[in-house]
């Protein structure tokens, strides 16, 4: 009889165990109020997420004010105050000269990646959950060893069965992303982000950058240089992100650019601007009609666009040294 009781004991403990990892504590308030969650290494994201969908209802995004021990309070505030250009490498005064002087730069952009409409919440509980236990918590008998490598390869195949279901759910968003572009006529921000940065660069003097109006071929965000381009000052621009989360009716967009001497891979200045849950305007009634929420979304892409053209350019054209 000892097997089958330690059987069902350790069926009881992991039972247990699972439905602690999933436990959480939500709380609701008003615009102001705060969503409260448990276990934020297991929940961090669902608790964003419904903290966004909470404050959408009051035209606001939702902020995170603090974590204490497993408790994460959020604040719904106004969507503009998330914006922000983060530098991760400063305009020196030496970079500065060479672009001020530089006889030819081009303005180049990436291809940019599919607009995801409403993507899966990464699967990070079950993953993590069974990549902690793999190979640990095993008695020192035959039986615990036996029951504990059975319990690995469990988690094992709910790993690789989660990690198929996240990919098909994502290939999904990026087809319905897919259709909204094409069915609302829906351009890339880094097209209008190119051109407005354009613009600010000329208007401070450097005349001889030049657009490339073509996406660099065979490249991606991500991607290294080829190193053949010619010679002179590239400055590139990329999307690394854009989101549509309907039930939230927010905007995710992300973007960064690079000034980089031709052919060469260390980038002289480089920032990125992040524009997270962007409010679509209008009401989630409105925004069921499809030519409403193409509409909504031509506003928000517009106003992000325009926005991080302007942190852009201002970090490229100021010394880092100096601030």
């Amino acid at each position: 009889m000892k097997l089958p009781i330690c059987a069902a004991l350790s069926l009881w403990a992991l039972v247990l165990a699972t439905g602690c990892a999933f436990t959480t504590n939500q709380g609701r308030g008003d615009e102001n109020g705060t969503p409260v969650w448990l276990n934020p290494a297991a929940d961090a994201e669902d608790a964003l997420y419904t903290a966004q969908e909470h404050c959408a209802q009051f035209g606001r995004a939702a902020a995170e004010k603090s974590r204490e021990g497993n408790r994460i309070d959020f604040a719904c505030v106004e969507p503009a105050s998330l914006r922000r250009i983060v530098q991760t490498k400063a305009m020196d005064g030496a970079a500065l000269a060479e672009l001020k002087s530089a006889p030819q730069i081009r303005l180049v952009h990436y291809p940019f990646p599919l607009l995801r409409q409403d993507p899966p919440r990464q699967r990070r509980k079950l993953v993590d959950w069974g990549m902690r236990n793999m190979g640990s918590g095993h008695d020192d008998d035959w039986v615990g060893v036996l029951l504990g490598t059975v319990f690995d390869l469990v988690a094992m195949h709910n790993q690789v069965a989660e990690i198929g279901r996240y990919s098909e759910e994502l290939a999904a968003s990026e087809q319905r992303g897919a259709r909204l572009v094409r069915d609302y006529s829906l351009a890339d921000p880094i097209l209008t982000v190119k051109s407005q940065l354009l613009l600010a660069l000329r208007e401070a003097g450097l005349r001889d950058v030049r657009d490339v109006p073509e996406p660099v071929p065979g490249r991606s965000a991500d991607s290294p240089p080829t190193g053949n381009s010619p010679e002179g000052l590239v400055i590139e621009l990329g999307t690394r992100d854009w989101t549509l989360r309907t039930s939230a009716r927010t905007l995710d967009f992300m973007a960064y650019g690079q000034l980089r001497r031709a052919g060469e891979s260390t980038p002289l200045w480089e920032a990125e601007c992040r524009f997270p849950q962007q409010i679509l305007p209008g009401t989630e009634e409105s925004q069921s009609e499809g030519s409403v929420l193409g509409a909504a979304l031509r506003v928000v892409l517009a106003e992000v666009a325009r926005a991080c053209a302007a942190g852009l350019a201002a970090s490229l054209l100021q010394d880092g040294n100096r601030q």
